[in-house]
């Protein structure tokens, strides 16, 4: 059966039809939907040149709306919209980082990572100038870069002070802040964050040590006992060098000042309170470093109760002789104004290396002439030693020659002796 179709004027005119104007029977009591009394507002046709608008009746009774109603034209996609802008209008907390950040983020670490590995007293200077040039401008990438510096100065501890000396250079170093707008970070700030949580970490770690012991305790095979062994004594290796080269590098930052002793006598105190021998070590590396710069006249009562307090230590014999030979020379180097015995063999230019080098055969070649000169002393004395030697030898020669003829002219005397015995 083909379907039927009716055209706008046959529709329009059902309107006002007497089957339309009269309301049916058993339609549920709704305002606003189901009316009491027929509309007789007429619909006019629509014009086909402008865009339809659709209203619903029930706005069109209630009449709520007074303004004058927007019709919306049609717009092509290729028009440039201007949007309004809100004076306090929200924006995102953290910027979106796109492929193209991230790719030269990854490429700025890459520089800073061969910049640090080529890094020398000789070449210093330049290197700094390299690392200023570069567009750290984001706290990723700033913090990236400490981190970097940070991790090369503990696995590098006699290169300390030098990598000290570079975060002194960028130490003024700013970026806007990502959780706080308006607001900016420094490298000073953000290292010394760095060093803390490094710092607490190392007291964190006897907790680690201790899970992997239980590990050990339960492990039932052979194998699995040798493998959980290593691996402890492995991560307490690391972690010992982590702190060692963690604490060689607090010290170097405060001789140039980026610290207060505030500091410094709160980490010896902690120290002195563990009392294991991982804090004795570190306290140990920590006065050998700014032991001269902290034992001034101001603070020398607080030094006292220090090393009056090793001095217990090293009697109480509770700790290993490793520790207490440390504990007394720390006492020794105190006794000899924080001079050490041996020099620190620490980063040098190639014009200190060379000049060593020259004073070094300067040494030997006094060492060779004084031996040069004992040596021609010692044998003048020897030559006059077997000059007497001889001498004496002759004479008993010449003695003994005379005994033995008197001897034979007595067993046989001969006519010229009677003759002069006669």
């Amino acid at each position: 059966m083909p379907k039927k179709q009716y055209d706008s004027d046959f529709l329009l005119g059902l309107q006002f039809s007497s089957a339309s104007m009269i309301k049916p029977e058993g339609l549920p009591a709704i305002s606003g939907v189901v009316l009491d009394k027929a509309n007789k507002t007429p619909l006019h046709q629509l014009d086909p040149s402008r865009p339809a608008i659709l209203s619903s009746p029930r706005r069109s009774q209630q009449g709520q709306r007074e303004e004058p109603r927007k019709i919306i034209t049609s717009m092509s996609l290729n028009d440039d919209v201007q949007l309004n802008k809100a004076e306090k209008a929200w924006k995102p907390s953290v910027k979106r980082v796109t492929k193209n950040d991230e790719a030269k983020t990854q490429e700025l670490f890459k520089r800073v990572c061969g910049i640090l590995n080529k890094l020398t007293p000789e070449m210093f200077q330049r290197l700094i100038k390299q690392v200023t040039e570069l567009s750290i401008d984001t706290e990723e990438r700033l913090e990236g870069v400490i981190d970097l510096i940070f991790e090369k100065s503990i696995s590098e501890p006699h290169f300390s002070a030098t990598y000290a000396n570079m975060c002194r250079c960028l130490m003024e170093l700013r970026v806007p802040c990502t959780d706080k707008p308006g607001v900016t970070v420094n490298f000073c700030r953000l290292l010394l964050n760095r060093c803390k949580r490094e710092f607490e970490k190392d007291n964190d770690g006897a907790e680690i040590f201790e899970k992997k012991r239980k590990q050990l305790d339960a492990a039932s095979r052979d194998e699995e006992k040798q493998r959980l062994k290593d691996e402890l004594k492995d991560a307490k290796n690391q972690a010992k060098r982590r702190s060692l080269g963690n604490i060689r590098l607090i010290g170097e930052l405060f001789k140039l000042k980026m610290l207060t002793d505030v500091i410094m006598h709160d980490c010896i105190v902690r120290f002195l309170m563990n009392h294991d021998e991982e804090s004795l070590e570190c306290l140990c590396r920590l006065l050998s470093t700014i032991g001269k710069e902290v034992d001034i006249e101001k603070a020398k009562p607080r030094m006292d109760q220090y090393f009056t307090q090793m001095e217990k230590i090293i009697k109480e014999r509770k700790t290993s002789s490793r520790i207490r030979f440390m504990l007394q020379d720390m006492q020794d180097l105190r006794s000899n104004n924080w001079v050490p015995r041996r020099r620190d063999q620490g980063p040098r230019t190639i014009d200190q290396i060379h000049k060593e080098a020259e004073q070094e055969e300067q040494r030997e070649q006094m060492k060779v002439s004084r031996r040069d000169r004992s040596d021609r002393g010692t044998d003048r004395f020897d030559w006059r030693d077997n000059r007497d030697r001889n001498q004496l030898a002759v004479s008993k020669r010449s003695s003994n020659r005379e005994n033995q003829e008197r001897s034979r002219e007595r067993e046989h005397p001969s006519a010229d002796s009677f003759r002069r015995r006669m």
